[in-house]
């Protein structure tokens, strides 16, 4: 018997069955029992989540099952996954990569917003980007809550627009309410977006050994060079960065980014890096966190985010 523990909104459901349905495949005599739990970020839905403690918030009563070995794997949206675990805790496999792109869910397309369009979004990373692209034309609204509910509020008429990630709204088919993909080249996306995550503790190595087997490697070699950017950017939900890594003919592409988080600049970094192993990928992300960090400090904008860098 295998416990696997989760949330338990729909999409943090439909993500465990695809886990278990994995590890069936691999071995059908395994029993798997899901164990829902509620975070304290599933609890307070009326607060950013930058003011009650991040998306970390989505995974400690989740993780703390785990080191209380009442669960035997966790699974979680990547993307909601900090850039330092837990002691004692790892994430040794993700199953493919999903779709990476945001989506709007809106009346109007992305560029034809009309002006005063409310838009709703409790990341800072696409309301950095969406200032960007838009300026003051719109207004960005925080929402919190599940896919279900914030489709429900722009259905209500209580917003124009609403920004989600399309890997979700795949997932729990409601496609249909999708009116536009955002390309990569204007909205670059969060950390792992997409993936689905397998946490497990560090020192049971049957697990880790199962988990192992079904693996995506390629997306966990793009993983760990966008988590790598993560790390060495100091990342976490109220710094505007995002990344993401392909692999082509063993190559790992990395495009990431810093964007001020009222939208006045974006700071690239772009690289490329034959895979040799998991310690190359990491190195990578380190890389551009390191050249866009370099322009921010050798910057005029620097003094106004100084303390989202703890310089």
């Amino acid at each position: 018997m295998l416990r696997v523990g989760t949330r338990g909104s729909r999409l943090a459901l439909t993500q465990t069955y695809e886990v278990i349905k994995k590890i069936n495949a691999f071995d059908d005599t395994i029993k798997c029992e899901i164990v829902t739990i509620k975070t304290t970020g599933d609890t307070i839905t009326d607060k950013s989540l930058v003011d009650i403690g991040g998306k970390a918030l989505f995974l400690k009563e989740i993780e703390d099952s785990l080191l209380l070995n009442n669960i035997d794997i966790a699974v979680h949206c990547l993307k909601d996954v900090p850039a330092a675990l837990p002691d004692r805790l790892i994430i040794p496999a993700v199953i493919e990569r999903s779709s990476y792109e945001d989506v709007l869910i809106a009346t109007h397309s992305l560029m034809n917003l009309p002006n005063g369009s409310v838009i709703g979004t409790c990341a800072s990373r696409r309301k950095a980007f969406l200032t960007h692209i838009l300026g003051d034309t719109v207004k960005i609204i925080d929402m919190r809550g599940n896919i279900d509910t914030r489709i429900e509020k722009f259905k209500r008429g209580e917003f124009d627009g609403i920004i989600l990630a399309k890997a979700g709204i795949d997932r729990i088919g409601m496609s249909h309410f999708i009116t536009e993909i955002i390309p990569k080249n204007l909205m670059l996306p969060a950390i792992g977006q997409g993936t689905i995550a397998i946490e497990c503790r560090e020192d049971n190595k049957s697990i880790i050994a199962l988990l192992k087997s079904i693996n995506h490697t390629n997306s966990y070699i793009c993983i760990t060079a966008e988590r790598g950017f993560m790390i060495e950017m100091h990342g976490d939900c109220k710094t505007p960065i995002a990344a993401l890594a392909e692999m082509k003919d063993g190559v790992i592409n990395l495009d990431a980014a810093f964007v001020m988080p009222n939208g006045s600049k974006i700071f690239p970094a772009s690289l490329s890096a034959k895979y040799t192993n998991l310690e190359n990928a990491h190195q990578l992300g380190m890389k551009a966190a390191q050249i866009i960090k370099k322009d921010i400090v050798e910057s005029e904008y620097f003094e106004s985010v100084r303390d989202l860098f703890g310089i």
